[in-house]
């Protein structure tokens, strides 16, 4: 039963990185001509992989679930990271005058509205897949082979490195940007074992990357 467990868990595994982690790899750049934020290109697309990884989660919680629910000082001190991260990104981007893409601002209501709906979705999808599966089933894995540390801190830089490059179609600001940030949001769910509390602060920080950066 074991066995068949371990080769069930490999199969879900792989299959999640075919269809949901590998794709965005092979996304087309964002441009300055670029819609995103338009009720004529609502969020289907992320409301589906939302579906998907709610269902993951449902599914994996009571496997991969860490349980410590502290609340509010570790999320602000999280924000206050992630904050402190985008500000010194910036002011490098700018002190060098590095070439970046930059991410079209909503413009009116509606299209922050739209905004809005697409990072909640996104945020959701990312906090359940990067922060709560992919490190917690690889260290799951390998631990049923190897009982070292070594292959946890290997699970939690892969987890970090597929976060960073599923950005790439950002530009590589945003690649370096995803990595250090999911290393403080990653922590944030560890530390509080709240994935939606996750949600809610990776959607803020969504919004304060779109000003900033």
């Amino acid at each position: 039963m074991k066995h068949k467990s371990t080769l069930y868990e490999i199969i879900v595994f792989s299959l999640i990185m075919l269809f949901l982690v590998i794709p965005p790899f092979f996304s087309p750049a964002v441009t300055s001509e670029t819609v995103i934020f338009s009720w004529n290109n609502l969020p289907v697309k992320q409301f589906i992989l939302f579906a998907f990884a709610l269902v993951i989660y449902i599914f994996y919680d009571k496997y991969l679930h860490t349980r410590n629910h502290r609340y509010f000082f570790p999320s602000f001190r999280a924000l206050g990271g992630l904050f402190f991260i985008t500000l010194i990104i910036r002011f490098i981007v700018t002190r060098y005058s590095i070439n970046e893409i930059s991410q079209p601002i909503p413009r009116g209501g509606q299209q922050w509205l739209c905004c809005l709906f697409t990072f909640a979705f996104s945020a959701a999808y990312e906090e359940i897949i990067y922060r709560f599966y992919l490190p917690g089933i690889m260290i799951r894995l390998f631990r049923l082979k190897f009982d070292s540390k070594f292959f946890v801190f290997l699970s939690e830089f892969l987890a970090a490195v597929l976060f960073a490059f599923a950005h790439l179609y950002l530009g590589w600001i945003s690649v370096i940007n995803a990595f250090l940030a999911h290393l403080i949001l990653r922590w944030l769910y560890k530390d509080t074992g709240l994935i939606w509390n996750g949600v809610f602060i990776h959607v803020i920080y969504n919004i304060i990357s779109l000003i900033l950066l």
